[in-house]
């Protein structure tokens, strides 16, 4: 299945600005744009809190001098991230300097989104992010991440429950939060994030449920089709759902 190249771009611009909102919360956020990229920084020492995302490149090897310097300024890790169809010729830059790249996510779409979604399993629980709940969906991100729960806690906040089209979810069972997912809806696209289960609801459907959530709300907001990045093993749980990965991001850190 062909997807349109402006597709791929609306995907791009959801991510960017999923990013800042979720950063924007963060210790000390910083943003800096032009039409080559986007340098977002959190002030944590995690190289994904400190992305670098690139829309083109007129000449790679200067774009990564210019993202070394940002970064070296600021004195924290951080990540470039792109689609080779849109910086050529910026990989190799990206090895020449030194930086490395661990692994290429999956920029998976479904396109459409169904008019139903299947049901979540039975005594599964899913309810949208409020402000009491908020404790409970940074629990699950630390958790189902493996992530410190400072960070967590650091990058949740009233974007998970602003409007229709930014939101949260949480799924319980017996009031026991077992997974989460959130909601970014521009271009007339669903972008879905935050997928997370903690260890002991593995392979019991809770993030399959909850990415269907978020898509469903997404749809009900009025987009029209879905994306996500997904992780080697997240894959093929989506292939499953109908997700087909026209692309893949590459992603070179600091070492």
């Amino acid at each position: 299945m062909a997807i349109a190249g402006e597709l791929l771009l609306a995907a791009d611009r959801n991510r960017v600005s999923t990013f800042r909102s979720v950063l924007a919360t963060a210790p000390s956020p910083g943003h800096v744009h032009d039409d080559e990229v986007t340098l977002l920084s959190s002030g944590l020492p995690v190289p994904l809190f400190n992305p670098a995302f690139v829309r083109r490149s007129e000449d790679p090897v200067a774009l990564v001098a210019r993202v070394l310097d940002h970064y070296g300024v600021l004195g924290l890790p951080f990540l470039i991230s792109f689609r080779d169809e849109v910086a050529p010729g910026l990989a190799d830059a990206c090895d020449a300097a030194g930086l490395v790249e661990h692994w290429r996510p999956a920029l998976m779409v479904l396109d459409p989104i169904p008019s139903t979604v299947p049901p979540a399993p039975s005594g599964l629980h899913l309810s949208r992010v409020t402000a009491a709940t908020v404790d409970d969906y940074a629990g699950v991100l630390s958790a189902g991440f493996a992530m410190p729960r400072e960070f967590a806690d650091a990058l949740v906040g009233p974007w998970l429950f602003r409007g229709t089209e930014c939101a949260g979810f949480i799924g319980t069972i017996d009031a026991e939060p077992l997974g989460s997912a959130a909601l970014f809806v521009s271009d007339g696209v669903a972008g879905v994030y935050n997928i997370a289960t903690v260890p002991q609801s593995c392979r019991r459907g809770v993030g399959t449920a909850m990415t269907w959530a978020a898509i469903e709300a997404g749809r009900e907001a009025g987009a029209g089709c879905a994306i996500l990045q997904a992780s080697e093993q997240g894959e093929p749980v989506y292939q499953r759902m109908g997700f087909v990965t026209p692309t893949r991001y590459r992603q070179f850190q600091s070492t």
